[in-house]
């Protein structure tokens, strides 16, 4: 799995968003239902892919790496929809020594398990999509009272159902990162061990986005 796969999939919500924002009435209820239908697809496929991505986290990856800022830049370039990486080679290079990045047909991918580089890549994008998410949400609530205000009650209702799974899954990004400093903070570094409540996280995300 890479980082891809979610930045794809968020990207999804926000064309979607950015859509619906555009209309110039809500009172087409098929036409809404679509943008809504696509937009709470792709939620379910960020929660799907963080299940798995969380499920396999170990805290032995929450510290903080030399080569996080190559990571963090691909990362950024890649939710801005740029080519232009401009990178250092040799920085590129460590990286990918490190387990970190990942080089398949000339594109620098960034993996998120199996091993401690991918694991720590998932804590640096988590840290990203929840600040996406923030963007996303404000947007998500702009929609909801443009549809409250003109749009059926059917139309409402659908855009209050993708705030509410937006919400739901920041919040339950933020109870990850916030657990992985506490238990960071709180061990040794060399005695991490498993996160046991990691689990419970990854299943409540797929829960609260498919109620």
């Amino acid at each position: 799995m890479y980082a891809l796969s979610f930045i794809e999939a968020f990207r999804t919500v926000d064309s979607a968003v950015e859509r619906a924002l555009s209309l110039d009435t809500y009172r087409r209820t098929n036409r809404v239902r679509q943008i809504r239908s696509e937009a709470v697809a792709a939620v379910d496929d960020i929660a799907e892919l963080a299940t798995v991505a969380v499920t396999g986290t170990e805290l032995s990856g929450y510290e903080r790496w030399e080569t996080d800022d190559t990571v963090e830049s691909i990362v950024e370039a890649q939710i801005a929809d740029r080519d232009d990486l401009n990178l250092d080679a040799e920085a590129v290079d460590r990286a990918v020594s490190d387990g970190r990045l990942v080089e398949k047909d000339g594109t620098v991918l960034v993996p998120l398990t199996e091993g401690t580089g991918p694991i720590r890549n998932w804590w640096l994008l988590a840290d990203e999509l929840r600040d996406w998410l923030t963007e996303l949400i404000d947007d998500a609530r702009r929609l909801h009272r443009r549809a409250d205000a003109g749009g059926s009650d059917l139309v409402e209702t659908a855009f209050w159902t993708l705030l509410d799974r937006l919400i739901a899954l920041r919040e339950l990004l933020d109870e990850a990162l916030t657990m992985g400093e506490f238990v960071y903070r709180s061990t040794r570094r060399d005695t991490f061990e498993m996160l046991t409540d990691i689990g419970w996280i990854a299943g409540t995300i797929t829960e609260r986005t498919h109620a």
